[in-house]
């Protein structure tokens, strides 16, 4: 929306006949409250700002254009002023949280990652943050069931 320097980084490719689903991106979380912070379908919108180190569920399959029984989702997820530095980390909710993060933040700062998470249960992915925050959660590509 603003002018700006941009710097694009190719992290990997899918190759033809991989299944994988590229999608329009869609919002499927928002904590924030307002008629500007929409979700595709109006669930999971004006939830309240994560808390310090409770895990979060973000139903995935069957919205957005992913479709349920989906192996993963390509997601965009942004801190959004965090009371002080800390993390993030996404992984699929019914597995044991991973040591790794998916994001890493400063206090005060707004600030989005990419990742591939693979769906959980329910076709939902968790999300644990270290720090209090506002969060959002976009999709923007899925891999099918079956994809390797």
């Amino acid at each position: 929306s603003q002018a700006t320097n941009l710097i694009v980084d190719v992290t990997g490719f899918m190759p033809a006949g991989s299944g994988y689903g590229a999608l329009t991106p869609v919002r499927l979380f928002e904590t924030r409250s307002g008629s500007e912070y929409l979700t595709v379908d109006g669930l999971q919108q004006g939830v309240g700002r994560l808390a310090a180190r409770v895990p979060v569920e973000v139903s995935v399959g069957g919205r957005g254009g992913v479709p349920g029984g989906s192996e993963a989702a390509v997601v965009n997820v942004a801190a959004i002023n965090p009371d002080g530095a800390g993390f993030i980390t996404l992984y699929p909710c019914g597995s044991a949280r991973p040591l790794a993060s998916s994001l890493n933040f400063a206090a005060g700062q707004v600030i989005a990652n990419n990742a591939i998470i693979p769906l959980g249960d329910g076709g939902k992915i968790c999300v644990y943050s270290s720090q209090a925050t506002n969060l959002i959660v976009d999709v923007t590509g899925f891999m099918p069931a079956g994809s390797s």
